[in-house]
């Protein structure tokens, strides 16, 4: 029996209770081979504009695990559990990042393949600095893709603005001190790839809007390309197979723009070509699988631990840095459904300056509260 194979009959084990959950996946995780990590090359300062766009394009990568358990070893005997050595406490070891995805890999290939509609409902909260750059404020939005899988059945995209707020406690102090300006409206002259000359961010919600979606409003993107529905149905279900694939499609994205040095940057690329995958690609269970453990064998991913989102849910968490990344300040962490192979949030953070020359960390936080095919039917009104 192989890794993956033992992953996914611990997976399909049946969980009465909370407390038999959590120790089916301990024992998952205490089975699944971790793989070598590759050294990150230091890459250089020329590929930093290029790898930004790379890695602010990406929304969404699902990872999944838990706590590895470790044993105790008596003294000439063979390995014990944790608490039958009397005056011994075991060490304890958390999950690396290759351990999370493929168990994250045995989840997704788990998930319903079919339904009515391919489903996404996700919140997102954007920081930025206000127009004097004194202070950081937070728009959030509510977005919901509903594309339909039936042909002749309408497809659906539906979004509100859920308003505008100071993003901490000493944001809405400085807010207070210059006076609570709302709403915020930008400079025309000012363009600095994160506000635009005449911006304008409102504080309050606005109106539910509910739009129809025909042609290639319901194709989705991969590498910044729509995908048809034929090319959909034909993605790799395989992890080298599929990053060929991807390498294929960056390569062709790549001849657009002459900048891009695609020795310095592919993993970067392909590995947010994968996030695409997980957290906006409406692909089968076999595709969501590969995508986890394509992402298993690239560096740059390691984990973080039981991180609790936004929302309120609890999951594994990751962080994907790159050494060109770190340079400009920006990562990206992401938090999955140990149990499903799930996306549950994914945060992008970048570092920028005050007016004051102080660095400031800027974060933006996507939380899905559904993703997959289902049978059921959007609310349109």
């Amino acid at each position: 029996m192989d890794d993956l194979t033992a992953v996914r009959d611990l997976l399909g084990a049946p969980r009465p209770s909370a407390e038999v959950t959590a120790a089916g996946r301990d024992r998952l995780l205490a089975l699944v081979a971790e793989p070598p990590v590759r050294p990150l090359p230091k890459a250089r300062r020329a590929a930093r504009p290029a790898l930004r766009a790379a890695l602010w394009s990406t929304t969404a990568l699902v990872l999944a695990g838990a706590a590895a358990t470790t044993v105790v070893i008596a003294s000439g005997g063979a390995p014990r559990a944790p608490g039958l050595v009397p005056g011994v406490t075991a060490p304890t070891e958390e999950p690396s990042a290759q351990r999370i995805l493929l168990a994250a890999a045995a989840s997704a290939a788990k998930s319903p393949s079919s339904g009515t509609y391919w489903a996404r409902r996700v919140t997102t909260g954007t920081q930025l600095l206000d127009p004097t750059n004194q202070y950081v404020i937070e728009q959030r939005f509510a977005s919901e893709e509903w594309l339909s899988q039936v042909p002749g059945k309408q497809s659906w995209s539906i979004s509100q603005y859920l308003g505008a707020v100071p993003a901490t406690p000493a944001d809405e102090a400085a807010w207070r001190a210059a006076g609570s300006p709302r709403p915020w409206v930008w400079p025309g002259h000012e363009d600095n790839g994160q506000v635009f000359p005449g911006m304008r961010v409102e504080d309050q919600p606005g109106p539910r809007e509910v739009n129809r979606r025909t042609g290639r409003g319901t194709r989705p993107f991969l590498v910044k390309m729509p995908l048809t529905q034929a090319e959909l149905d034909s993605l790799p279900t395989a992890a080298e197979p599929l990053r060929a694939y991807l390498e294929e499609r960056i390569t062709g994205f790549a001849k657009k723009w002459p900048t891009i040095d695609l020795n310095a940057e592919m993993d970067a690329r392909v590995t947010a070509a994968c996030f695409e995958i997980i957290g906006h690609v409406p692909t089968s269970p076999q595709v969501r699988s590969a995508t986890y453990q394509l992402l298993s064998t690239l560096p740059g991913i390691t984990a973080t631990g039981t991180v609790t989102t936004p929302s309120g849910q609890s999951g594994q968490g990751l962080v994907y840095r790159r050494a060109e990344a770190a340079e400009i300040g920006l990562e990206i962490h992401l938090t999955i459904d140990p149990e499903t192979g799930l996306p549950l949030a994914e945060q992008s953070t970048s570092t920028e300056q005050t007016a004051s020359g102080a660095p400031v960390k800027l974060v933006s936080t996507t939380t899905y509260d559904q993703i997959g095919f289902t049978d059921e039917a959007p609310r349109l009104s």
